[in-house]
């Protein structure tokens, strides 16, 4: 049986590239800064955008569009990209996690100044 490397994620340097990925998102406009900036501030997990229709219509055809766009490759193709990913992500965490120090936001991200200290709003309507 093959050995699972661990996930890249799940490390110290995987969980502060996480929570700068979402800092960069939420500095945007549009639907997916707004989730990330309720992820910043606590009210929902990450893994909320794929377990709840958090997305309009519009963007879950795009999603569905890229989907697609991968099934349509060759396997050759499919197989290149995967062969390479692994070291992508971890070049991918590391940048990510170098930006985060760099900027000084190397702490775990806490709630937006306005909002109030109430927990997670949206955790507690399920």
């Amino acid at each position: 049986m093959t050995e699972l490397p661990e996930n890249p994620w799940a490390t110290r340097q995987g969980r502060l590239a996480r929570a700068e990925q979402f800092r960069r998102l939420a500095s945007g406009e549009g639907e997916l800064a707004e989730f990330a900036k309720e992820v910043l501030a606590g009210r929902v997990e990450p893994h909320a955008l794929v377990r709840s229709p958090v997305l309009s219509d519009e963007v879950m055809r795009t999603l569905h569009a890229q989907v697609e766009r991968w099934h349509a490759l060759s396997d050759r193709e499919r197989e290149e990209i995967v062969a390479g990913a692994e070291e992508r992500t971890r070049a991918r965490i590391e940048a990510l996690a170098e930006a985060a120090e760099s900027a000084g936001s190397a702490d775990e991200p806490g709630p937006p100044e306005e909002d109030p200290p109430a927990g997670p709003v949206l955790r507690d309507a399920w």
